[in-house]
């Protein structure tokens, strides 16, 4: 259980005049802060708050931006997915402001045929960015992909007479 940081200090202070013991109590402490057992540290970075995620080995904000897309229709094969206020499939994409991590993806279809859902960025299939989508549904969120600030972060469904396909693909904004 973590001590009281009053406590703490107090220990620190008493171990002075002994450095091996207070190098190893200050290695405990570093350790149980890293590992979130005692408190997680927060960077500010550009405005965005951030912690350290130990899964992908690097800082990610706090907040996870969901880029939606989808369509409408019963015959949908191998297009890009439509996002939310652009007028067509044509010129989809989410633009990305800032450098960026993909952490999940999930998709679901009326369909209960199997299909594909990808991730491209600049129109390039990103290698480990698909989801294979069985009986209509179909996520991974232990996706770790970095991505560029300027980016175009677009969705693609592959596959034959998927009806009605909808997308999310989570993000995180890294320093």
């Amino acid at each position: 259980m973590a001590q009281p940081c009053d406590t703490l200090f107090e220990t620190l202070l008493s171990l002075i005049d002994k450095p091996y013991d207070r190098d190893h109590l200050l290695a405990k402490l570093l350790c149980r802060i890293l590992s979130g057992q005692l408190i997680t540290p927060i960077d500010v970075v550009d405005g965005v708050p951030m912690f350290y995620d130990p899964n992908r080995d690097k800082n990610l904000s706090f907040a996870r931006p969901i880029v939606e897309a989808g369509a409408h229709g019963l015959n949908i094969t191998n297009r890009y997915l439509k996002m939310e206020d652009v007028p067509s499939a044509g010129e989809q994409g989410f633009l990305l402001p800032r450098k960026a991590t993909i952490t999940g993806m999930w998709a679901k279809s009326r369909s209960i045929g199997n299909w594909s859902l990808e991730v491209r960025r600049n129109g390039v299939l990103l290698s480990m960015a698909n989801v294979s989508i069985v009986n209509g549904e179909g996520s991974n969120s232990n996706i770790d992909i970095d991505l560029n600030a300027g980016d175009v972060l677009q969705i693609f469904a592959v596959g034959t007479a998927i009806a009605h396909p909808i997308a999310k693909v989570e993000i995180a904004w890294r320093d």
